[in-house]
């Protein structure tokens, strides 16, 4: 017996966001085991997340968030990293700072940890430092400005990059990272 199937067509669910891999999928509900088009490759959908250019910015935990206008789904950033936690002496320090972050007058600094910033008020200055505006979005901070002839100190030991806003010393981020010494600082 010969028969005809009729083509049922697609008909979507929502939107399903897809953690970690910043794309979202919909779902045919129609294409399922019993009427044998599981298999089929117009089944789902994916597609790339498309996220909002006004994201999130939460200081206090450090993050960023950006959100899909498709499938609400979230995407979240650090505002201020570091590509790694600790370094062998003379490497790169590469920091991220979010281009979300949109202080006009923002710069980070390079502090041993424990160091209290503002030297008008008992602290030190940077041992390297830069403007936001400056710089790309993630620079090699031992590559910035150093003129307050503290780069000889930078030896192995703790350290911290902190953001500044405002051209104050009044820190909004602080991200803690160790260097592992060598035996002469390439500073001196």
């Amino acid at each position: 017996i010969d028969e005809t199937i009729t083509k049922l067509g697609h008909e979507y669910g929502e939107w399903v966001h897809t953690d970690n891999l910043f794309t979202h999928t919909k779902t045919c509900i129609k294409c399922t085991a019993e009427n044998g088009c599981d298999d089929c490759a117009e089944s789902k959908i994916t597609e790339s997340c498309t996220y909002n250019a006004a994201p999130a910015v939460v200081l206090s935990a450090n993050t960023v968030t950006y959100t899909c206008s498709v499938c609400n789904g979230n995407k979240v950033e650090s505002v201020l990293s570091t590509d790694k936690t600790t370094y062998t002496y003379g490497d790169p320090i590469n920091v991220t700072l979010n281009s979300a972050w949109k202080g006009s007058s923002a710069w980070v600094g390079l502090y041993k940890k424990g160091e209290k910033y503002n030297p008008d008020n008992g602290g030190v200055k940077s041992i390297f430092w830069y403007y936001q505006s400056e710089q790309p979005e993630t620079v090699n901070i031992l590559v910035t400005r150093n003129e307050n002839d503290r780069a000889p100190e930078y030896i192995g030991g703790e350290y911290k990059v902190v953001l500044f806003n405002n051209n104050s010393y009044t820190d909004e981020i602080v991200v803690d990272f160790t260097v592992v010494a060598k035996e002469t600082n390439r500073f001196t």
